[in-house]
């Protein structure tokens, strides 16, 4: 809306012709739309981020206990490997005592060739299954060490489990403790979240069928300036305000909600 200045008189054109007038509006507005009623979208986008955002959580949680298991895992590893060492160490030197008896009884007469030959294989296993074991040793303090992150050139001391003390009584019962591992898996959180989610999604799909409701206001300032053959320019401003309620209820939308629809229940059938 524009107001005209009173003191410019009309101006009217007799018998033709052609009347060059400029003009030159601008406006400024502020619009603000409030949204009243979306029959649940909102709501279960919210749901489906914090379900995804439990997701990436409990996936976290996962990383972690995997990495402390694979230590965990490596470090008894290492410690069966050394008890092989030493029970290998252990039967080499009984095997050598016997092939030295068994020896010293032939060069006796009280032994055979044979039953040397014997000792002297049982003596060769027992070397083998040394090397065996401090290869297996080797291997899984590699093992370790990689799984903790470190350089391979890092000399670790690594205690024992012989040295570690056993506790006497466990504080929990047994059923107790794997109950509570098994509620705290993530992996079965992060399915669970999953399938919370593609709920929460289905009914945000579903709710795009209904219409939406919302508040629409807007406020500014109309100048509108008229000038008619190289006049002074002549008009006005006014404020422009308004208030109203809208609604939108898409009709046809080329089959997208429903395909859209359908992707989302398969989702949720999977999870």
């Amino acid at each position: 809306m524009a107001a005209q200045n009173a003191d410019v008189p009309n101006v009217s054109i007799v018998g033709g012709g052609t009347l060059s007038t400029e003009v030159v509006a601008s406006r400024a507005a502020l619009s603000v739309k409030w949204l009243l009623l979306d029959f649940g979208e909102r709501g279960a986008t919210v749901d489906a981020a914090k379900q995804r955002l439990m997701m990436a959580n409990v996936g976290f949680n996962g990383t972690h206990q995997k990495v402390v298991f694979e230590v965990t895992r490596f470090f008894y590893t290492l410690n069966m490997a050394r008890e092989k060492i030493a029970t290998a160490t252990s039967a080499l030197r009984a095997a050598e005592t016997v092939g030295q008896a068994t020896q010293a009884r032939f060069d006796r007469g009280l032994a055979t060739k044979p039953e040397v030959l014997q000792a002297e294989q049982q003596t060769a296993q027992a070397a083998f299954d040394l090397e065996a074991a401090r290869g297996a040793e080797s291997n899984a303090r590699i093992a370790l060490v990689e799984s903790l992150g470190i350089a391979q050139p890092t000399d670790l001391k690594i205690v024992k489990v012989t040295e570690k003390p056993v506790p006497a009584k466990i504080a929990e019962p047994l059923d107790a403790l794997i109950e509570r591992a098994l509620s705290q898996r993530p992996d079965l959180v992060a399915k669970l979240a999953r399938l919370r989610a593609s709920r929460a999604e289905l009914k945000k799909v579903r709710a795009e069928y209904y219409p939406k409701v919302a508040l629409e206001a807007h406020a500014g300032w109309l100048d509108l300036e008229v000038s008619a053959e190289d006049s002074p320019y002549f008009g006005g401003s006014d404020p422009v305000y308004g208030v109203g309620v809208a609604v939108e209820l898409p009709i046809f939308d080329g089959f997208a909600r429903t395909n859209k629809m359908r992707g989302v229940a398969i989702r949720r059938k999977r999870a």
